[in-house]
């Protein structure tokens, strides 16, 4: 009986002894620090950049941000690009490095990959081994190669891309330049010229890159010694032809004349 009595009585001081060792040993290690737990998304300014996120966690003075993340200016609500796994950045240098899919919210998927960004200025690094995800041309079956300039502070991408279209007389490789828009959708465009083999003659035209493709009011066709000039223009990469024209065609009467 007074051995189990003794057993008894020191219980209570293993017991306190166990919770201040625990306790020490706790505070002695970095504990990360939950900004934001909950279903409502919270903001954080990073420099240039806003970052939306249903969690932010900070560890040592690096934030990770998870869970719906969305990016967009600083000191606004708007929310211009989106992406899909996680956006961490160091407090003291606003060096951010985003890991996932970046895309438009709501339209197009842009590029995959690991991508450093300059907080300050929102100027985001695309590596050699990202991943293209935007492979045709707006709402077209256009192929292309694309390579993107991207500010997360600028609601528009720059993109240069070269066109890979195979058509039934031989390819369409022009180098084109156009923006991409909030919603996906093409908005400033360049002019290319183009020169390509069509049932035995040659069209040649100037294009707009637009959202349905590549199109242009006027194009020269020459069959011969014939020259005629087909309007409305464009090319969607769909069909077997990938290409047509509007109803309205211009035959030159000296043309005719010589040919006859």
């Amino acid at each position: 009986m007074h051995g189990r009595r003794t057993r008894l009585t020191l219980l209570p001081f293993f017991a306190a002894s166990l919770f201040t060792l625990l306790f020490f040993s706790l505070s002695n290690r970095s504990i990360p620090t939950l900004l934001a737990l909950d279903n409502t998304q919270q903001t954080r300014d990073v420099g240039a950049v806003r970052v939306f996120a249903d969690n932010f966690i900070e560890i040592s003075g690096t934030i990770t941000a998870t869970g719906n993340i969305k990016l967009g200016p600083a000191g606004s609500d708007t929310q211009w690009y989106s992406i899909s796994q996680s956006t961490v950045w160091i407090s003291a240098t606003k060096k951010m490095t985003l890991t996932g899919q970046v895309a438009i919210p709501g339209s197009s998927q842009i590029i995959s990959g690991v991508f450093p960004v300059n907080g300050l200025t929102g100027d985001l690094t695309i590596p050699t081994n990202v991943l293209n995800l935007y492979r045709k041309l707006g709402d077209s079956q256009i192929a292309i190669t694309p390579t993107f300039t991207i500010n997360i502070a600028n609601p528009e991408i720059t993109a240069s891309a070269q066109v890979s279209l195979t058509l039934p007389e031989g390819n369409l490789r022009p180098n084109i330049q156009f923006k991409l828009g909030q919603g996906g959708k093409i908005t400033g465009t360049a002019q290319v010229p183009i020169s390509l083999k069509l049932a035995g003659g040659t069209l040649t035209s100037t294009v707009t890159i637009s959202q349905s493709g590549l199109s242009a009011l006027r194009s020269d066709y020459v069959i011969g010694d014939v020259k005629l000039t087909l309007r409305d223009l464009l090319i969607t990469g769909e069909g077997d032809a990938k290409i047509k024209f509007g109803g309205e065609v211009d035959f030159p009467i000296d043309d005719f004349a010589k040919a006859g």
